[in-house]
This record gives C-alpha cells, structure tokens and sequence, in this order.
C-alpha cells in the first residue's frame, strides 16, 4: 500500500520480451507489487517506448528476433538515457556479453526459481535510489500515531526505504506536515486534541502527498 501510493511518479517499468506469457507474468508480478508497467515485444518497439515514455525502470530480455537486448542497451545508453535497466535472461553469459552489460550499468537476473522475486527486488532498489538522486533524500512518510507502541513498530517496519517523521496526535500532525512536506501521510483516526477526520478536513492536500486513514 505505501509503494503504490509512493512509487508512482518515479516512471512506468518498461518489460522488453518477444514472448507475450513472459511479459504479462513480470507485469503482473510488478503490479501486485505496487508499479504501474508497460510493455514492448522487441527491441524496435522497446527503443520507442522508451524515447517517448521515459520510464523509470527497464526489464530487458536478450534474446529478441531483429534489435537484440544487447543492441538495446547499447542505444538508450549512447543517446543518453540513464534509467536502470535489469536484464532478465536464460542465456548462458560470455564474458565479453558479460562486460558489455556491466559497462551499459545493467542488472543481471536468471530466468528460473526466484526470478520473478529478484525481479521485483531489483525494481524496488533501482526505482528507490533513482529517487534518492533526484531529490536527495529518501521517500518521506509522516505517521501521525497517538500509540507510541504503533509507531515504533511501523518505523521499524519502514526504516530501510523510507525517512519516516512522526506525530503523537492531529495538531503536531499539521505542524509535521506543514514544516516537513511529506510525501505520504499515515493517519490514525482515533486521536487525542485532533482527530483523524479534522486533521485531514484542515490540512491543503498537494500533489506531493497522499492520506492513508487506519482506525483501532
């Protein structure tokens, strides 16, 4: 739930495969896990999309018919577009292919067993820091949380991705929020001094942030 309403502006993932099953099982895998995904059935089409979408993320196979994954790379690279790139792959790699991928700033994941997972890991550690560097810091969450019990637990549930900020009850929350321009806000209903439902009446929602109501 906090990824998806975190992730969104960091891009589409674009997935490059000339086999349609292989497509739609990554795209379904990323969307459950919260990324908005498009797809390209080969190297032309994906070069396309990528000029015209900008994505945030692309998953690239190698083996495609016509432009290869190989030539792919190559292309985004030499025209200056510098979003990660995770190549997804059953080919047996050569050095030489090995060094070509490593100077194009690619992530290798094997096709097989865990594939589906690690890919989902990688697009979560690449699009995460692509943020980072563009604004310099992590994600910001504030959680507003009167149960002190409740917020260390979230913190430390999402310490390692995110600079969580805190509130004890709705006006501290307002000052949070006002001073510190979160990206997500984390709301309990039930609050002392301020609850939840006027918090969120009195606050000016930006396109920066988005509400997420919990009630006990």
């Amino acid at each position: 739930m906090v990824r998806r309403a975190i992730l969104p502006s960091a891009g589409d993932v674009l997935i490059v495969d000339d086999d349609e099953a292989t497509r739609e099982v990554v795209s379904r895998h990323l969307r459950r896990a919260g990324y908005s995904t498009v797809e390209a059935r080969d190297g032309e089409e994906a070069l396309l999309r990528a000029r015209v979408l900008t994505p945030g993320l692309v998953i690239l196979d190698l083996l495609m018919p016509g432009v290869d994954g190989f030539e792919v790379l190559r292309t985004i690279r030499s025209e200056g577009m510098r979003m990660p790139v995770v190549v997804l792959t059953g080919k047996v790699l050569a050095s030489e292919e090995e060094r070509i991928l490593r100077d194009g700033l690619a992530r290798i994941v094997h096709k097989g067993g865990t594939a589906l997972d690690n890919v989902v890991r990688e697009a979560k550690q690449l699009l995460m820091a692509k943020r980072v560097v563009e604004r310099g810091r992590l994600p910001r969450i504030l959680y507003v949380e009167d149960s002190p019990q409740n917020r260390d637990i979230v913190r430390r549930y999402l310490a390692n991705d995110y600079e969580v900020i805190e509130a004890e009850d709705g006006e501290h929350g307002i000052e949070r929020a006002v001073r510190d321009a979160p990206d997500l806000i984390l709301m309990d209903l039930s609050l002392p001094r301020l609850d939840g439902w006027r918090r969120r009446a009195g606050s000016r929602p930006t396109r920066r942030s988005a509400t997420s109501r919990w009630s006990r």
